[in-house]
């Protein structure tokens, strides 16, 4: 019986990993500038910074818990 709660949570983190890489996994945002800018210019490339950060780490966030998905199925299988 235990097993089969391992696969469902394995289902379920799997799913959830799965849409983060999905919804994260478009290119970065390009960058507005060259080498040098305006204020604004390095102000928007500051955000778009921050922004390409946090896709990358959703990404990796996703890649982890589709990993950790195929660990539990294969514990879930064992027993």
């Amino acid at each position: 019986m235990i097993s089969s709660y391992l696969q469902i949570a394995a289902t379920f983190i799997g799913l959830v990993g799965t849409l983060l890489m999905f919804f994260n996994s478009y290119s970065l945002l390009p960058y507005e500038s060259a080498m040098f800018g305006s204020d604004e210019i390095n102000e928007h490339d500051r955000l778009v910074r921050i922004k390409n950060q946090k896709m990358l780490l959703r990404q990796k966030v996703g890649i982890g818990l589709l990993t950790l998905s195929f660990l539990l199925q294969l514990v879930s299988y064992a027993l």
